[in-house]
């Protein structure tokens, strides 16, 4: 009888596997596997990306706190010089001018201060 006459205990024509020799892989069974490992290779780098992302986040999320927390203790350093009569009078001369403030009609004001001196004078007499 030759290895083609032969059949296996499952009944298809392949041939029977000699004795002492490893068993065959069988095709069904390596599918899975495959396709475990594809997976495996497909959500690796995303789970690899994802951690990646979550931890320069977590990074910038201490470097604001660090920041928030520097700012919130900062204490500016200020030279203080104490108060000393001036020796003559100083004229000073300022850059701008009053003329829009002196040629501006704003009535509120006048208005508002009569108002407030009259319950004044009312008040006290």
């Amino acid at each position: 009888m030759s290895d083609m006459d032969r059949t296996n205990e499952e009944g298809d024509n392949r041939p029977a596997p000699e004795a002492g020799a490893p068993p065959a892989a069988d095709h069904k069974a390596t599918r899975p596997r495959a396709f475990m490992l594809l997976a495996l290779a497909a959500l690796l780098p995303l789970a690899a990306g994802l951690a990646y992302g979550a931890a320069r986040r977590d990074a910038q999320s201490r470097q604001v706190c660090e920041r928030c927390e520097r700012q919130q203790d900062f204490v500016p350093t200020v030279r203080v010089a104490k108060a000393r009569a001036a020796d003559s009078t100083m004229i000073v001369s300022l850059p701008a001018t009053t003329l829009a403030f002196e040629a501006a009609n704003i009535f509120a004001r006048r208005q508002w201060l009569h108002r407030d001196a009259a319950r004044l004078i009312s008040a006290i007499v």
